[in-house]
């Protein structure tokens, strides 16, 4: 187990930050409180495995950022920036409920991997995380940050050749392809080069039929 850059990497000024955060990660999956059980199965099919485990990261990756910001320590993604994160994959609590939702998983101090996977599978078992919040404003909208390194949210490995601005670049059914076959996504998340690549070719395919 351990990181491993290219070493253009070390040029990038967010290197720290990103190595705090997969270090935490670590540091999760070491500790027997944890739980973590890496043959954990998830889904019936593969659509709603991805979905899965996508929820499961947006879940992980923001108890960890939350975490660090307790402890005084820069995160990769600012609250705002997880709370639309979150907000994107759980788009079925309304409203002002899922601000009380995600501030409930902003303040736990700690999650093992079974609540996380729970959470991730069973979208009940997230908003029984829900406390009280005054106002439950919805924060202004921030783009997305794509950081080299970072996952494809549509295979999963490490890309530093990220597809930006889908939205503009892309046929529509290419992206409605890409939803298919990947539930909760959206084009602003992005994709590396390949799988959008790989996604052009199906979806040309699929109406040529």
């Amino acid at each position: 187990m351990g990181l491993y850059y290219l070493h253009r990497r070390f040029y990038d000024p967010a290197l720290a930050r990103f190595c705090r955060h997969e270090l935490m990660h670590i540091k999760d999956m070491l500790d027997s409180a944890f739980l973590y059980d890496v043959d954990s199965k998830v889904g019936n099919s593969p659509g709603e495995e991805s979905l899965i485990l996508s929820r499961y990261r947006v879940l992980w990756c923001l108890s960890i950022d939350s975490r660090l910001m307790r402890i005084g320590k820069e995160p990769v993604f600012s609250k705002e920036q997880r709370f639309h994160e979150f907000s994107t994959w759980y788009r079925k609590i309304p409203g002002t409920q899922l601000v009380a939702v995600f501030e409930g998983l902003w303040t736990t101090e700690f999650f093992t991997h079974p609540e996380l996977l729970d959470m991730a599978t069973d979208t009940l078992k997230v908003m029984d995380r829900a406390i009280e919040v005054e106002g439950g404003e919805i924060p202004e909208r921030k783009k997305v940050m794509l950081l080299p390194g970072f996952p494809c949210p549509l295979c999963g490995f490490p890309t530093y050749h990220w597809v930006e601005n889908l939205n503009e670049g892309i046929e529509p059914f290419v992206l409605d392809y890409i939803r298919e076959n990947h539930p909760g996504w959206d084009p602003e998340y992005g994709g590396c080069d390949r799988c959008i690549e790989v996604y052009k070719l199906r979806a040309a395919g699929v109406m040529g039929d």
